[in-house]
């Protein structure tokens, strides 16, 4: 039955260049006028691509970044990779390498003339 259903529908849009031909200018004109009205409400379209859009409130993943926001202030943030030469990240070597990254990070000021600005000055917090 579903395979009936699918060959009927395949002459169907088989045919349907050879029933519209002789209808074209008409085709042209619906195609023009369907265009401007679509055109015409596009200034109304909304786009909201943040990611509350797409999650409900009950979902863990939302629940998870809510918390997150909660702990950090925000989700707006920079990264820095850090891959430990002895390939361990917890061996005291590498958390000495992390600690001094972060305390890098914390007392940058202290290596510039009073009064530079530095793409570091918008950092809030180091964790």
């Amino acid at each position: 039955m579903f395979n009936a259903l699918l060959n009927r529908l395949s002459l169907w849009f088989e045919s349907l260049p050879d029933r519209l031909r002789p209808h074209r200018k008409g085709m042209w004109i619906l195609f023009f006028l369907l265009t401007g009205l679509l055109g015409a409400g596009i200034s109304d379209l909304k786009l909201d691509m943040t990611l509350e859009s797409y999650f409900q409130s009950d979902d863990p993943m939302k629940q998870d970044l809510d918390r997150f926001r909660l702990i950090f202030g925000s989700d707006e943030s920079s990264y820095i990779i850090y891959r430990a030469k002895d390939g361990d990240v917890f061996s005291p070597t590498s958390l000495r390498a992390v600690q001094g990254i972060q305390q890098e990070l914390q007392r940058y000021r202290l290596h510039l003339e009073p009064g530079t600005s530095h793409p570091l000055d918008h950092l809030r917090e180091v964790r």
